[in-house]
């Protein structure tokens, strides 16, 4: 048998259960808006208390949460002091989710600072980074958000710019930010994105070195900077590196007192890489010049950002940039450590040329200190380096050629192509303009079809209204006709007993004696009474009758109408010694129309 006692108590586990995940969700949803809108402005302080609460919220199975909180952690990670493995790892668990839960935003954007993480020369990540651009290349191909294929096209810049193809950089970097522009116009995105977009082509043009180019797109980001810190490094950044290379060192000092600002009061691992890249900068640009007071005292920023961020991407060049000052000093044995560690990290990541110059400098420092042998062995590993760097140099150059060579022909055959699609569209456009000629004339043709059949309609309407009156009338008149007539023949016999009498007393005053005239004046008298009365009620049913002859059948006492007519009647009637016969009409009714009985009756 079913117990059913617990019932009620499954059902307010089963709805404080739905009601508790959904508050979840409420408070999830408020965390990531919290945790964007620290990223936004570059301060990611409290990022980590955030991912924290988050994960704690978070059920097993709800994959979308778990994918968005992996990446969000990865970016507060990328952030603090931790290594680069330990970032490029959070991102690859944060893809996994990604790909678990099918969130194509959090695909690529992972995809993206996975190629930051895989940047170098080595064989494994130049096979990390030809998976990551060929997924890429295949999204992009199958995506159809506009959104979607801008950030595709963002990553795609940076993954060409690693593979040396600085062409394609440019261009992927160019439509990434006609994508942007198009968006922004249909305020899809935020004023940051925008400038964003910007920025990746103004970098691509500073890899190509042409600074003027590069400066036109950074001021137009500049224009777009709204919330977001980093982008306002960025540009402080590239600004003061690009006015120091024109020499206008105290503008370029200004853009980085600027940067160092912005930097101090939203402190966080990726803003600081922009400020000693530009420290670094300064101080090898200074001793190129032999300004030593100066290149000291950006070498001193520089070190004092490394030791606080461990900023490891800089640290074979942040030794070499410590040799060189000491160097400049004349301190060669003080530079020596410096360069060999420089000469060690250069060489494991395949930093080529920077490996070649920190041999060169070594064997320089060698020399100085007279130590010949050493010198020579390090001048010979410098030249050995320096030679296979010229050959991949003149190899990269031919296939830069070759490359520009094929895009110079494919120019051409797009352009061909653009041509014949111009040809092509065209016509379709005069063929489309046609057909609006046509349908216009068609549809002015149907108008004014329908315009005259209403007309049509209305005028046939109106002609039958008319010919309804015109009938109306023509009955109305033959009414109006049998009315006078029947009027006239009603009272033209009393009338002309009077005016018979009037004539005899006129013409033969005498004929008649007293007795005759008195008797025969008070006969006239009641008919003349009785002829008004009947005039009045001929006037008044005339009046009912005059459009047509209408019958208004009621309940009619015979007794009074046949006295009414026989009085009317009566000269008449006694002069043609006439005898009217009633018999039992006393209180006797019918049913008929009173006037149209009188009439009958006189008309007998």
């Amino acid at each position: 048998m079913v117990q059913f006692k617990y019932l009620p108590l499954v059902y307010i586990l089963f709805f404080n259960t739905n009601s508790f995940g959904q508050k979840n969700k409420i408070a999830l949803e408020k965390l990531k808006t919290e945790f964007d809108s620290l990223a936004m402005v570059g301060n990611l302080e409290n990022g980590g208390k955030i991912i924290s609460k988050a994960f704690k919220l978070i059920e097993p199975t709800d994959i979308q949460n778990l994918a968005v909180f992996h990446f969000l952690s990865a970016n507060y990670l990328e952030t603090t002091d931790a290594t680069n493995d330990s970032c490029k790892k959070a991102y690859e668990k944060a893809l996994l989710f990604a790909r678990k839960a099918s969130n194509n935003e959090n695909i690529i954007e992972c995809l993206g600072h996975l190629i930051s993480f895989n940047y170098g020369q080595s064989d494994a990540e130049k096979n990390a980074r030809t998976t990551i651009g060929s997924e890429l290349i295949l999204l992009l191909k199958n995506s159809k958000s506009d959104i979607e294929k801008a950030k595709i096209l963002t990553h795609l810049g940076l993954y060409y710019k690693a593979e040396g193809n600085d062409n394609e950089a440019l261009n992927s970097s160019l439509k990434s930010l006609a994508l942007h522009k198009s968006l922004f116009e249909t305020k899809k995105i935020e004023p940051d994105e925008l400038a964003q977009a910007y920025y990746q082509v103004s970098r691509a043009y500073r890899n190509m070195n042409q600074p003027a180019k590069q400066n036109e797109y950074l001021l137009e980001m500049r224009k777009y900077i709204s919330k977001s810190e980093e982008l306002k490094v960025i540009y402080y950044s590239f600004l003061a590196r690009n006015l120091f290379g024109e020499k206008k060192i105290k503008e370029a000092k200004l853009y980085n007192d600027s940067l160092s600002q912005v930097c101090n009061r939203f402190s966080n691992y990726n803003n600081w890489i922009y400020a000693i890249e530009v420290n670094i900068y300064f101080t090898q640009g200074f001793v190129k010049w032999g300004d030593l007071p100066n290149a000291k005292i950006f070498l001193n920023n520089a070190n004092e950002i490394y030791k606080k961020w461990q900023i490891t991407v800089f640290e074979a060049n942040l030794n070499y940039t410590n040799g060189i000052v000491f160097l400049l000093e004349k301190k060669y044995n003080a530079a020596l450590p410096f360069f060999k560690k420089a000469t060690e990290i250069a060489q494991k990541s395949s930093y080529g040329d920077l490996y070649q110059m920190c041999l060169a400098k070594t064997a320089s420092c060698y020399e100085q200190t007279g130590n010949w042998h050493l010198a020579y062995q390090y001048s010979q590993k410098s030249n050995a380096v320096a030679d296979s760097l010229a050959k991949i140099s003149t190899e990269n150059a031919f296939i830069e050629t070759e490359a520009k060579f094929q895009n110079k022909e494919k120019q051409a055959q797009i352009e061909i192509k653009n041509l014949q699609i111009d040809k092509a569209n065209n016509q379709k456009n005069w063929l489309l303009t046609g057909l609006a000629a046509v349908l216009s004339a068609l549809g002015l043709l149907f108008w004014n079809f329908k315009t005259k059949q209403k007309a049509n309609k209305i005028i046939n309407e109106k002609n039958g209204v008319l010919e309804k009156l015109n009938s109306d009338l023509v009955e109305a008149n033959q009414t109006k006709a049998k009315l006078f007539g029947i009027i006239s023949h009603d009272l033209r016999s009393p009338i002309s007993q009077v005016y018979q009498f009037l004539k005899l007393q006129e013409l033969n005053p005498n004929i008649l004696d007293e007795k005759q005239k008195a008797d025969l004046s008070g006969k006239i008298q009641t008919a003349t009474g009785s002829l008004l009365e009947t005039m009045e009620d001929l006037l008044l049913w005339s009046k009912t009758q005059l459009s047509q002859f209408n019958t208004n059948i009621q309940t009619t006492e015979l007794e009074p109408i046949i006295d009414q007519c026989v009085s009317l009647m009566k000269l008449n009637i006694e002069n043609k010694l006439i005898r009217i016969k009633t018999k039992n009409i006393e209180n006797q009714t019918i049913k008929t129309d009173p006037y149209f009985l009188q009439i009958i009756i006189r008309n007998l």
